[in-house]
C-alpha cells in the first residue's frame, strides 16, 4: 500500500471510531433518562395514588350535587314560558306558581278569577294574591298590588 491509501484508510477508521464514540454517549444518555424515569416510576404508589383518589371523590360529590339538584322557576321570571308552551309535569297554559291572577267573567257584583290553578269569587275591596280588587264593574277590573294596577276587560268579545 502506498502512502496515499494508508492516509485514507486510517482516515475512515478514526471517522468510524469518533462515529461510534458519539453513538456511544447518545445511547448512555438514553440509558440514563431511562434510569431516571424507571427510578420514579418504582416509587410511585400503584393504585393508590391520593391525587387520584381526591379527584375520583370530587367527581363523585359533584355527580350527587347534580342529581339532586331541582330545577325551579324563579319568581317574576320575564322568560318564563309556562304559559305559552307545555312543560311535563307543571300545569298547561298558566303556571302553577304564577303571582298573576286571570279574570274570567263578572256574575252580579263578584268577578270569578284564578289564582294558582284555583278559582276565587271575589268582590270589591277583596283581597288576594297579595293584591285588592279597587274596581270592578261590567266593564273592567282593577287590581292593585305593590303599587302597580292591572286592568282586567270584563266586556264581551263578539
Amino acid at each position: 500500500m502506498n502512502l496515499r491509501e494508508t492516509f485514507v484508510w486510517n482516515l475512515l477508521i478514526g471517522a468510524s471510531a469518533l462515529t461510534i464514540l458519539y453513538y456511544l454517549y447518545l445511547e448512555y444518555n438514553n440509558y440514563n433518562e431511562y434510569n431516571i424515569a424507571w427510578n420514579d416510576y418504582s416509587k410511585e404508589e400503584s393504585g393508590t395514588d391520593k391525587e387520584l383518589l381526591s379527584k375520583i371523590n370530587d367527581l363523585e360529590t359533584k355527580l350527587k350535587q347534580k342529581d339532586e339538584y331541582k330545577f325551579t322557576f324563579k319568581e317574576n321570571n320575564p322568560t318564563d314560558l309556562r304559559r305559552i308552551i307545555e312543560l311535563e309535569g307543571m300545569e298547561s297554559y298558566f303556571g302553577v306558581s304564577s303571582n298573576d291572577i286571570k279574570v274570567f267573567a263578572k256574575v252580579g257584583n263578584r268577578a270569578i278569577v284564578q289564582y294558582n290553578g284555583k278559582p276565587y269569587k271575589v268582590a270589591l275591596g277583596d283581597t288576594i294574591a297579595g293584591g285588592k280588587i279597587t274596581i270592578l264593574n261590567d266593564d273592567e277590573l282593577v287590581f292593585l298590588r305593590d303599587g302597580e294596577e292591572k286592568r282586567y276587560s270584563l266586556k264581551r268579545k263578539k
